[in-house]
């Protein structure tokens, strides 16, 4: 079901099953996630999620391109968050993190892979029924939901 709000689009799904995953150290955060998507065919849902890091790569959209950011050393994730879609047809996490560090400086962008957990990263992944696609935007340069 379609419900559409001046130029806002939403798309009504429901609730699948909640997967609970602990991540341990030494793992690819946003690799180690995606493997977990692509094993349990999920096709729409969201995710939040906790830990520690000791590298983070993360990336801001600017004109078009992401801008790298590394941070290393002792991290906390201050708070994972995304969504799962897909993308050509196949599973595609889309993920932003901030993580602190030790004098509680704090940075966030979209996660890429690279970042490393130094302990552990509990996430609770929500799997929806109805599958959700990404579409490319040609102006944006961008893969975005399509709600259409």
């Amino acid at each position: 079901m379609y419900l559409e709000v001046a130029k806002v689009k939403v798309k009504k799904n429901e609730v699948s099953e909640v997967l609970v995953v602990k991540l341990e150290k030494g793992e690819d955060l946003l690799e180690a996630l995606s493997s977990i998507v692509k094993k349990e065919n999920i096709k729409a849902g969201f995710f939040t999620g906790i830990g520690a890091l000791n590298k983070v790569k993360m990336g801001i959209f600017v004109e078009g391109k992401y801008k790298e950011i590394n941070v290393e050393g002792e991290l906390e994730i201050v708070s994972l968050l995304g969504n799962v879609s897909l993308k050509e047809g196949k599973p595609f996490v889309h993920a932003h993190i901030i993580v602190s560090r030790r004098d509680g400086a704090a940075f966030g962008g979209h996660l890429l892979p690279g970042s490393i957990i130094s302990v552990t990263c509990e996430i609770f992944l929500v799997k929806l029924k109805e599958p959700l696609e990404r579409r490319f935007d040609e102006k944006l340069k961008l893969y975005l939901l399509n709600l259409d």
